[in-house]
């Protein structure tokens, strides 16, 4: 719309309605898909933000509530070292969620997560 305004001023044919010209349009469009190009690249130079937990859950239950359906030991290490848990903290969880019945050892490093029905399937 302001393109086709300053267009109609240059031109002396301001009127009280204002059609925007195709061309205008597109050319809106393509300024803002090259902005959004380079909101994407500044994005990517921003600081990542620690990840602060919140204070309303204990990190056990944060632990227990994003184990996956199935998961490895190597699964269950990432997400202790994300809650930053330490390792001994993170398998002291799953045998305690283990002896609760709320995680079952399928195989030696393999784990099925009771508490979640279904798989995931996206």
């Amino acid at each position: 719309m302001i393109f086709s305004i300053i267009r109609a001023l240059e031109n002396d044919r301001l009127q009280p309605i204002v059609e925007c010209e195709q061309r205008d349009f597109e050319i809106a469009l393509s300024m803002i898909k090259v902005l959004l190009e380079h909101t994407e690249e500044v994005f990517l130079y921003l600081p990542k933000k620690e990840l602060i937990l919140p204070k309303s859950k204990n990190v056990k239950k944060l632990f227990l509530d994003t184990l996956p359906k199935e998961f490895t030991t190597q699964v269950y290490k990432k997400l202790g070292e994300r809650y930053k848990l330490s390792l001994s903290t993170s398998k002291r969880y799953i045998t305690e969620f283990i002896k609760k019945g709320y995680v079952n050892k399928k195989s030696h490093g393999n784990f099925i997560n009771k508490l979640i029905k279904f798989r995931n399937l996206s």
